[in-house]
C-alpha cells in the first residue's frame, strides 16, 4: 500500500518553484484513508461531534 501527495493543487498553474510529488508513509496513509472514510460517512468534516 503506497500513496503519493501531489503538491500542485487542481486548477492551479505550474510555476518555476519546485513542487515535487512526494511519497506518503504507509502509516500516515492508513490514517488518512480512515479519516476520509469517516468524513464521507458523517457527511461533514468529522470534527466537533459530527
Amino acid at each position: 500500500m503506497s500513496g503519493f501527495y501531489h503538491r500542485l493543487a487542481i486548477g492551479r498553474r505550474a510555476t518555476n518553484k519546485r513542487q515535487p510529488t512526494v511519497p506518503l508513509p504507509d502509516r500516515l496513509l492508513v490514517h488518512m484513508r480512515r479519516w476520509y472514510d469517516k468524513t464521507r460517512r458523517s457527511g461533514g468534516f468529522g470534527f466537533f461531534g459530527n
